[in-house]
C-alpha cells in the first residue's frame, strides 16, 4: 500500500536514506539531518511525503517539492528522492510510485522532474523511460 508519509515513519525513512546512500557508496548519512527533510516534506504545503508498506515494513520511500530553475520562471514539481528497496525493483512497486508522484504533480498543475542518480540503463532509468518521460541528461520530465 502506498499512502502519505507521517511522523510515525520519519525513523524507517531515515533507514531506507541509509540503505540509499550505502548502495550507491555516498558519503555517510546525517540520520538527523534526513529526518529533518523528511519532517519538512510532510509538513511543507509544497511538498509531499509517501511511503510503500508491504506488511508492517516500509519498502519504499518518495519525496517531492516545488521548486523552479535559478533562470527560470517556470515552477515543477521535482523528487528530493525516489527509492524503493532492491528486494521489490522487480514488483509493479516503482510504477505505482511513479503514478502517485504523476498525480501529485498533476495536481499542483505542474510538470514533474524527476532525477536518475543510478546512470542509464538502471531501473530507474528504464521505468521512466517505458512510462514515457522525456529524458533531458539524467533528468526525466513529464508533462513539460
Amino acid at each position: 500500500m502506498i499512502r502519505p508519509a507521517t511522523y510515525d515513519d520519519i525513523l524507517a525513512m531515515v533507514e531506507l536514506g541509509a540503505d540509499l546512500v550505502k548502495e550507491r557508496k555516498l558519503p555517510e548519512i546525517d540520520k538527523s539531518a534526513t529526518g529533518d527533510v523528511i519532517k519538512a516534506h510532510i509538513d511543507g504545503t509544497d511538498c509531499f511525503a509517501a511511503v510503500a508498506e508491504i506488511g508492517d515494513k516500509i519498502v519504499a520511500g518518495l519525496l517531492l517539492y516545488r521548486t523552479k530553475f535559478w533562470y527560470s520562471k517556470q515552477e515543477f514539481i521535482a523528487d528530493t528522492v525516489f527509492y524503493v528497496s532492491p528486494a521489490h525493483r522487480k514488483s509493479d512497486l516503482p510504477h505505482r510510485l511513479l503514478t502517485v508522484a504523476r498525480k501529485w504533480a498533476q495536481g499542483q498543475g505542474l510538470p514533474l522532474l524527476l532525477a536518475v542518480s543510478t546512470g542509464e540503463g538502471t531501473g530507474a532509468d528504464q521505468l521512466f523511460s517505458r512510462a514515457g518521460l522525456k529524458k533531458i541528461g539524467g533528468l526525466y520530465l513529464d508533462g513539460g
